[in-house]
């Protein structure tokens, strides 16, 4: 059975992406029926998708899997490697892999059940877990923490403030650029998935709850913390919600406040570069609440 793309995918793919990008657009649906074929999947259900692949169900021998294709590069290659380390261990099982294509076979997961829809008292200690749970020794081939921190604190914070008309004030980047040479230099090598938020954790076979989609790095568990906070903002107290998730994930309650800090700063400029509105609105109360601790 021939897969159709998501309209919405491939016109964020079209918009947003280079021209490698669209070439492989263009090229999915044969890509799909090569992979299916060389790792004899059966492509069952409705095709989903993110921002930068789709996911195919497919079964295999009377057993459901997800295929994930995304475009083939340096970020691709990153997260397969990120979970090849975890190997299952609170994240989706790497179950075959193929850099050159882009593509992963996973665990089946319940797309359906995420823990954005659980009430988010419930969810804060469970995501807290897993920050705990997915703080393993890196391997080799994950970007580390170090590195993001010197490139953010010499000069990549000011640069990209100012591509953004000045966003940070300057107390703002001062304190950033401070925490990142005070943090940067001693951050662990544990495995970290930098986007583990709300949505990219999902209910697994046995009712446990997983993450997804990781964005691996290796550092302090603490960095882990930020996107928790910006996601759901306006369920709950934001000092309560750190409080829980420092407690659950066994985190230092100062590296989580540096790193959250930074990490909020880093996709709040992010954001504002890409053009979004909402999320920008709740990264600056963040940091104002953050810096107000300082």
């Amino acid at each position: 059975m021939r897969i159709e793309v998501p309209p919405a995918f491939a016109d964020g793919i079209r918009t947003w992406g280079d021209a490698a990008g669209r070439s492989w657009l263009a090229e999915l649906p044969d890509l799909a029926d090569r992979v299916c074929a060389r790792w004899q999947l059966r492509p069952v259900g409705v095709v989903r998708h993110g921002g930068q692949g789709i996911v195919v169900p497919v079964r295999r021998d009377g057993r459901r899997y997800a295929l994930k294709l995304s475009p083939p590069g340096v970020e691709f290659a990153v997260a397969a490697r990120g979970l090849a380390i975890w190997a299952g261990r609170g994240i989706v099982r790497l179950i075959e892999h193929d850099l050159a294509d882009g593509a992963l076979l996973l665990e089946w997961l319940d797309a359906e059940r995420s823990l954005a829809d659980v009430p988010i008292a419930t969810a804060i200690p469970i995501a807290g877990g897993l920050i705990r749970q997915l703080a393993v020794p890196a391997g080799a081939g994950v970007p580390t923490l170090a590195d993001r921190a010197g490139e953010w604190g010499n000069g990549g914070f000011a640069r990209r403030s100012a591509e953004c008309g000045g966003l940070l004030p300057t107390a703002v980047r001062n304190r950033a650029e401070t925490v990142c040479a005070e943090l940067g230099p001693t951050a662990a090598n544990l495995m970290v998935s930098s986007d583990l938020h709300y949505e990219n954790i999902l209910s697994g076979p046995d009712g446990n709850w997983l993450a997804i989609d990781p964005k691996p790095v290796a550092g302090d568990p603490e960095f882990a913390l930020a996107p928790l906070l910006w996601r759901r903002f306006d369920e709950g107290s934001l000092p309560n919600r750190l409080r829980l998730l420092v407690e659950f994930g066994g985190l230092d309650p100062e590296r989580a406040h540096g790193w959250a800090l930074v990490h909020t700063i880093d996709y709040w400029l992010w954001a504002v570069s890409i053009g979004l509105t909402e999320d920008p609105k709740v990264c600056a109360s963040i940091v104002r609440w953050l810096m107000q601790r300082a």
